[in-house]
């Protein structure tokens, strides 16, 4: 059985450094949770106090399976822990690095070299049994150290940044093999990573922070669709904000009128608040529609002039400055018309397609920096 883990109220300060804040955090039996957000948003630290390598701050609790383990040390604590460096062994060669625990362990050395050679497959990393360290590529440094890690037999897998050194195409691949094996072998995963695609392709729930704090939890698509704040629906996808006031809100028709920063006017049907309440409109790049300039005064639809155009992996990707000077960053699948800079053109959005937040305290630039 793999265990469950929870942090209750787990703090870590640095001096004036804090980073990790009253953490609360449950990460169930068997489950894949990955740790994402920006650099210095506390993921690492969160990765070194389970595995016991530091400890928490007074009055925070650390339980692996319901038992308390902050006086428990990491050998205790059977935890297998991949870290962004590979610390492998430099005088063995990678199936001996392999088998390093399950000999140790006294376990059957044939049977162990077997699950080598199988491990290597999985890594794409045949033939390079032999090698020795210095013998590898950077990535295929990490794939040994992560194949090691998966071997010791560990039931609680602690993985920072894992993947981080592979080429895009190895990356893909593992990490769908990565997901799968943990779940062959009844493992729970805690896994660090920035990277957005990897932590939604991966995970079972993803675990937001920032700035030590934990922000959102929640599975991939309820995070995704279901953003608790700006900075989550900032940092998820590249998403255009406005702030503005509710002006009328229709209550037979479910839906509000806002006037936003620069007179702009959009119509939402997701807003509960009164007329006159301060709030930010979201709106994500892959929602709005671009076309050429046409005569439309509704709300929804604004005039343009397109300031940048790129081709980025099969999506055109635009930046419009709006006639109130905002810019709106749009991106659509390359099969869609081709918009030149210069380019007088219309947007527009569906108001099921909106993201509303309650203007934060803080102002609106403060409240989208992402480190």
């Amino acid at each position: 059985m793999s265990p469950k883990v929870e942090l209750k109220h787990v703090t870590k300060k640095y001096e004036s450094l804090v980073a990790l804040n009253d953490l609360n955090l449950t990460i169930n039996d068997g489950e894949y949770l990955t740790l994402l957000g920006p650099t210095g948003s506390g993921k690492t630290t969160t990765l070194l106090l389970i595995a016991g390598l530091i400890q928490p701050d007074k009055g925070g609790e650390i339980y692996i399976d319901d038992v308390p383990v902050n006086d428990i040390s990491t050998e205790n604590r059977n935890i297998g822990f991949v870290f962004a460096r590979y610390a492998l062994f430099p005088h063995l060669d990678v199936v001996d690095n392999l088998i390093f625990s399950p000999r140790v362990k006294g376990e059957n050395l044939e049977e162990s070299r077997k699950s080598a050679r199988e491990m290597l497959e999985l890594m794409v990393l045949s033939g390079r049994g032999d090698a020795l360290p210095k013998e590898l590529s950077g990535g295929m440094k990490q794939r040994v150290a992560l194949a090691r890690t998966l071997m010791s037999g560990a039931k609680l897998l602690l993985l920072d940044e894992p993947l981080g050194a592979l080429d895009a195409r190895i990356r893909m691949a593992l990490r769908k093999e990565l997901r799968k094996i943990v779940k062959d072998l009844k493992i729970t995963a805690i896994h660090a990573t920035n990277d957005i695609t990897e932590a939604f392709l991966i995970s079972d729930r993803v675990a937001i922070l920032r700035e030590g704090t934990l922000i959102q939890i929640g599975t991939p698509a309820e995070v995704y669709e279901k953003p608790r704040n700006i900075f989550v629906a900032n940092f998820l996808s590249d998403t255009n904000f406005f702030g503005g006031i509710v002006k009328s809100v229709d209550i037979q028709k479910k839906s509000a009128l806002l006037v936003l920063e620069g007179e702009l006017r959009a119509k939402t049907n997701k807003t509960s608040k009164p007329e006159n309440f301060r709030i930010v409109l979201g709106v994500r790049a892959e929602d709005i529609q671009i076309k050429p300039r046409f005569s439309m005064d509704e709300p929804n639809h604004f005039h343009g002039e397109v300031e940048s155009s790129k081709f980025i992996s099969g999506t055109n990707r635009y930046e419009v400055i709006l006639e109130n000077k905002g810019l709106v960053i749009i991106r659509v699948k390359a099969s869609k018309e081709w918009f030149e800079e210069g380019d007088r053109v219309t947007i527009s959005f569906h108001p099921r397609e909106t993201l509303l937040f309650d203007y934060p305290e803080e102002g609106l630039e403060k409240a989208l920096e992402l480190e």
